[in-house]
């Protein structure tokens, strides 16, 4: 299946499920006293996060490389916060595919 656009709805529990279960197995395994361990569990829930969040970026109508936005102090988080949590996908369908909420 290919991730191009994700609904604010599925946007949302995907990303809570994935620090659920990130914090959960850090917690179960005591992975902090693995330092390589821990690092690469954290490059797998950050990549993980990072390919949802390119798809709510889609479903935006833009492109993943805004996700960039958030090196600008505050208002790149700001506005980064809004397009992914808050902000309504296209009601029709963009460059990435058709709107979600018809299917």
């Amino acid at each position: 299946m290919r991730l191009s656009r994700l609904r604010r709805r599925t946007f949302w529990c995907a990303t809570l499920g994935i620090w659920i279960v990130f914090f959960a197995v850090r917690e179960l395994l005591a992975i902090e006293r693995l330092p390589l361990a821990a690092t690469v569990w954290a490059a797998l829930a950050l990549a993980t996060v990072g390919a949802v969040s390119v798809a709510r970026m889609h479903d935006r109508g833009r492109s993943g490389w805004w996700l960039a936005a958030v090196i600008v102090p505050v208002a790149g988080a700001l506005w980064l916060a809004w397009e992914l949590a808050l902000g309504r996908g296209n009601e029709h369908a963009n460059a990435w595919g058709a709107d979600p909420r018809q299917h």
